[in-house]
């Protein structure tokens, strides 16, 4: 049974509707996100938005508090 999931918040919400069983598989999401973010800001050479991002555990999935 599980018992607790992992969830990428942005801001103090939930960025995307995926649980994840280990942290470690959210960190390695939340790092391809921020690179991709980076990447983007980048290329379109305009000013990076200020976000937050953070991974929490959850014991109910569709609860982000």
């Amino acid at each position: 049974m599980i018992n607790s999931i992992y969830a990428i918040l942005k801001n103090g919400r939930r960025f995307e509707d995926v649980n994840y069983l280990e942290k470690e598989a959210a960190k390695a999401r939340l790092n391809s996100i921020i690179s991709s973010r980076k990447a983007f800001y980048s290329k379109a050479r305009i000013k990076e938005e200020r976000s937050n991002f953070e991974i929490v555990k959850l014991e109910k999935p569709n609860k982000a508090w």
